[in-house]
C-alpha cells in the first residue's frame, strides 16, 4: 500500500511523489469528524463540517479546470494517456461522493443550528 503517487511537478518532465493524503483528503476529514463526535468536541465537529463544505466547493473548481489542466499537461513528454483517461473517470465519481458529502455537512450544520434556536442564523456558521 502507496502513501503517494506520482504527480507531474511543476509543469516540468520530472515527477515527484505527492503524498496521498494531500490528495485524498475527504477520509481524513471524516476521521475528525468521528473523532470529535466521539469524543465530544463541537468545536472540533463543526470544524470538520465547515472543512467539508470548503472542500465540496474546491473539488467542483477542480472538477470543472480538469479539462484545461488536461490541455496544459499533453504536450509534456511524460504525459501517459492511459494514466489521464483512468484519472478522468474517476474524477466523476469522486467529484460526485466529496459534493454529496459536503452538501450532507451544510445540511449538518443548519440541523444543529436549528436545534439550538438559531435556525436563520445557520447558514451564517459555515
Amino acid at each position: 500500500m502507496s502513501i503517494g503517487h506520482a504527480a507531474p511537478c511543476c509543469g516540468q518532465d520530472r515527477f515527484i511523489d505527492t503524498p496521498r493524503f494531500l490528495h485524498d483528503p475527504l477520509p481524513l476529514l471524516l476521521a475528525l469528524l468521528l473523532w470529535g463526535i466521539a469524543r465530544r468536541v463541537p468545536t472540533i465537529v463543526r470544524g470538520a463540517l465547515r472543512l467539508t463544505v470548503a472542500l465540496g466547493l474546491v473539488t467542483l473548481v477542480v472538477y470543472f479546470t480538469g479539462e484545461a489542466a488536461e490541455e496544459l499537461v499533453e504536450g509534456l513528454p511524460t504525459f501517459a494517456e492511459p494514466l489521464v483517461e483512468r484519472h478522468e473517470a474517476l474524477a466523476l465519481w469522486t467529484t460526485v461522493a466529496v459534493a454529496a458529502t459536503g452538501v450532507l455537512a451544510v445540511a449538518a450544520v443548519v440541523r444543529s443550528a436549528r436545534s439550538e434556536g438559531n435556525g436563520r442564523q445557520a447558514l451564517i456558521r459555515l
